[in-house]
């Protein structure tokens, strides 16, 4: 009753202009017979008709009028076209049924149900503005046109597409609009229903059934409520602006195909068990886009997704890829935050175009090829701080711009990461690596970056060059393997806390720029290769292990090699071009050792040939300082099997001493050939030196003999001093050992303290003694070599050797 007073206030107030008619329905329905209007006459333009209470009027032939007023329990039908000059009015309670034909007004309110029926085109024209508070129900599928006028779909008010292809359609040049503030619904058929006239919408979209098209240019979404039923579909198929947040439940399908237009900032927020998909088109706009539930990239419509127009789109959650239908970064940022996760199960490209503007995407979640053994490639700028996993197939980072700032990167046993172009690296790179990261580019480090990775697997450096100036830390396996020729350039340094396994023979360049081999770290040659020295300086400075381990085929080294650690050479040839073996460093294995040149070695350290015992040969030009050392393990009297020596093919200059490793009890006069040569040029050695074993004191002399032999004789034996008594008491059991030994006190003192060195005189063990008769030695961790176990009392230190194998 109260919309029925407004509605004939209103009507009394335009009858004060115009004389008002009533249909009584006298005869039948027919609006045009004149025996239906208490006035006796159909209404004509200047007449206000109101239709009473229970009756319904049917007009077949063109009606025209100043206004309608329908009583509640009244109805009209309009089969025709209606030209009202004001306004029709539908109360609650009423119903205007509409089967076709033109409809002109001022404003149409409608607060009751109007039915849109079979059969023909309805057309809004000549500006009307409908209002609908109530119910508009269309059965048809025959177009619902908004020619020329507005519908506003007022809040509490339903507009429902209950029929197979129901549609909401705009033709002619007039005005199309579709305020949405309530709720449009599809709610039967699994048929398809267009809506291609302008839409604004702060309302509810509720698609229950089939498929509903958004179709539009002008098609806008502000802070919309979207539902989406199970089996049913929405298209986003023209350009959709979104404002504000969009979101509902959706168990059902989006499927966004056109251009979805962001001026600032919006939201898609669904939930339920269905999928927003974004088969093609365009996100533009300038503003940001915020996904915050699940969007499907997938292979719908079969067409190339575009970012554009300075555009983000702001990953918060699930981003799945399913097609290899790219996506481009024409003028945009793809920004995956820490909780999102895009996931491509499939072969992928995203692309950057030519044009100019921002190709980026920032990835601080999850970026992950889970299946597929197609490629990913990331040809746009990638900055990296997340996660990137390649789980399947290859990962391929293109860009020349791309930037890994820390972050993981996890590859499974059937993946491959592969870094194509330049990446800038920062911070500390972690992930499992259970098959490779490829490095085929540059990688550059304009101050300070470390890799460290676990894993069964390890960083493949295929080709390119490390660059930029700064300091790459390696902390896990960084294998150089075949490919191109690699390079260390423009200044920048390879710290190695691990391992560099040296694998290929394609070429290895340090240009400008050095390795730093850490007491912890070790270079592990395993090929005849060369490692070349290029324009300005190059160094390799060890302080670990630099090892040739395998292969009968020749390792040269160039660059400057300054050694402080141990330099082993166990097959094949290891050549130097230029080795200054430092104090405290030590060169020794079984193999075959180079100096080509006169200058080639500098040594003021220790050569030990043999591997408990052994021979090593030698070639080119040998020298020792005064303050050199060659250390020879004697365990008999059989040259190269029962003691150690060194085989120098050519001439040497002799300056410092022998080192004996006394292992067994020779007499007087026993000998022992410790080093061959062409031609000893300068025999300057200390001609004396000593050992001890099983507390007696053992001194040899030391000669240069023929010219071209060392010979250590031994001159006299004698009861050891206190300190070498105290030495015989102590007992190292299994020796050689692995993980751990254990060292016997037979001696009656106390220990105090017990000591591990390697052979350049690092400690890499301290352990405070038990007091118990034998102490456990552990030598997990170490490396394969020689250690000296120093142990103390009160009664003075005695050193063993201890050989971990």
């Amino acid at each position: 009753m109260k919309q029925l007073s407004s509605f004939l206030l209103l009507f009394f107030f335009v009858s004060v202009s115009a004389q008002t008619s009533m249909f009584i329905g006298a005869i039948d329905n027919d609006w045009n017979n004149g025996n239906n209007w208490n006035t006796g006459l159909v209404p004509t333009g200047s007449i206000n008709v109101l239709i009473q209470e229970g009756k319904n009027a049917v007009a077949t032939s063109p009606v025209v009028c100043n206004s309608i007023a329908l009583n509640s329990g009244s109805t009209l039908t309009i089969a025709t076209n209606l030209n009202c000059n004001t306004h029709i009015m539908v109360p609650e309670g009423a119903i205007l049924i509409w089967t076709g034909g033109q409809i002109s007004a001022q404003t149409i309110t409608n607060e009751g149900q109007m039915n849109l029926e079979p059969y023909g085109t309805k057309q809004l024209i000549n500006g009307s503005q409908l209002d609908n508070a109530g119910t508009m129900l269309i059965t048809t599928d025959w177009a619902f046109d908004i020619t020329d006028g507005v519908v506003n779909n007022l809040t509490g008010g339903v507009i429902n597409l209950a029929f197979a292809q129901a549609n909401i359609i705009g033709t002619g040049s007039g005005s199309h609009v579709l305020n949405n503030y309530g709720t449009i619904i599809k709610s039967a058929s699994t048929s398809y229903s267009p809506i291609t006239v302008e839409l604004h919408n702060t309302g509810t979209i509720q698609v229950e059934a089939g498929t509903l098209q958004l179709n539009n240019p002008q098609i806008e979404l502000i802070n919309s409520t979207i539902n989406v039923s199970e089996g049913a579909n929405m298209e986003w198929f023209n350009t959709v602006t979104l404002i504000g947040n969009t979101g509902g439940n959706l168990n059902g399908q989006i499927n966004w195909s056109g251009t979805v237009n962001v001026p600032s900032e919006a939201s898609l927020d669904f939930d339920g068990g269905g999928t927003f998909n974004w088969g093609n088109g365009t996100l533009t706009g300038g503003g940001i886009l915020n996904n915050l539930g699940t969007l499907s990239l997938t292979a719908a419509y079969y067409g190339v997704k575009t970012i554009t127009g300075g555009t983000t789109l702001r990953n918060h959650n699930q981003m799945p890829v399913s097609t290899d239908w790219s996506l481009t970064i024409a003028d945009g940022i793809l920004d995956n935050l820490s909780s999102g996760v895009i996931d491509f199960s499939f072969p992928h490209t995203i692309m950057q175009d030519n044009s100019t503007g921002s190709h980026l995407v920032q990835n601080a979640g999850i970026i992950r090829k889970s299946a597929s053994t197609g490629v990913l490639a990331i040809q746009a700028k990638l900055m990296n701080t997340g996660t990137l996993e390649a789980n399947s197939g290859v990962f391929s980072i293109d860009n020349s711009l791309s930037q890994f700032n820390g972050g993981i990167y996890n590859v499974g046993p059937d993946g491959l990461l592969d870094l194509n172009q330049t990446v800038t690296l920062s911070g500390t790179l972690t992930g499992t690596l259970n098959s490779h990261i490829r490095w085929w580019g540059n990688l550059s480090v304009p101050a300070t970056a470390t890799l460290d990775f676990d894993g069964s697997s390890s960083l493949h450096w295929y080709s390119g060059e490390l660059i930029g100036g700064g300091q790459l830390i390696n902390n896990g396996l960084l294998t150089q393997t075949a490919g191109a020729t690699k390079k260390i350039n423009a200044s920048t340094t390879l710290l190695n806390n691990d391992t560099f396994a040296l694998t290929s023979d394609s070429g290895f360049t340090i240009e400008n720029g050095s390795i730093v081999n850490s007491e912890e770290g070790t270079i592990d040659m395993t090929i005849g290769m060369q490692i070349l020295a290029g324009a300005g300086s190059s160094s390799i400075i060890n302080h670990g292990t630099f090892t040739k381990s395998a292969s009968t085929g020749t390792g040269s080294v160039s660059p400057l090699v300054e050694n402080h650690g141990t330099i082993e050479t166990w097959a094949g040839t290891f050549q130097f071009y230029n080795l200054h073996n430092e104090t405290d460093g030590t060169v020794t294995g079984t193999s075959h050792v180079d100096f080509p040149n006169p200058t080639s070695l500098v040594n003021h350290g220790t050569f030990a040939p043999g591997g408990n015992p052994g021979s090593m040969s030698g070639s080119g030009s040998f020298s020792m300082e005064a303050d050199a050392r060659l250390l020879v393990e004697l365990y008999g009297l059989t040259s190269g099997t029962q003691y150690d020596v060194f085989n120098f093919w050519n001439n040497a200059s002799l300056d410092g001493s022998v080192v004996v490793d006394l292992h067994f009890s020779p007499v007087i006069g026993d000998s022992f050939t410790v080093m061959t040569t062409n031609v000893i040029t300068n025999c300057s050695l200390e001609p004396t030196t000593s050992a001890v074993y099983n507390g007696m004191e053992y001194t040899f002399s030391v000669g240069c003999v023929d010219d071209n032999k060392v010979i250590l004789t031994l001159t006299s034996i004698q009861l050891g001093t206190a300190e070498n008594a105290f030495a015989a008491g102590l007992k190292i059991a299994p020796n050689p050992a692995s993980g751990t030994t254990i060292l016997r006190n037979d001696t009656g003192k106390t220990l105090s303290l017990i000591e591990v060195s390697d052979l350049s005189g690092r400690k890499v063990r301290n352990i405070n003694p038990s007091g118990n008769l034998e102490e456990f030695i552990d030598l997990t961790g170490l490396s394969a070599g020689t250690y000296f176990l120093k142990a103390s009392s009160d009664n003075g230190t005695a050193t063993k050797k201890i050989i971990v194998k």
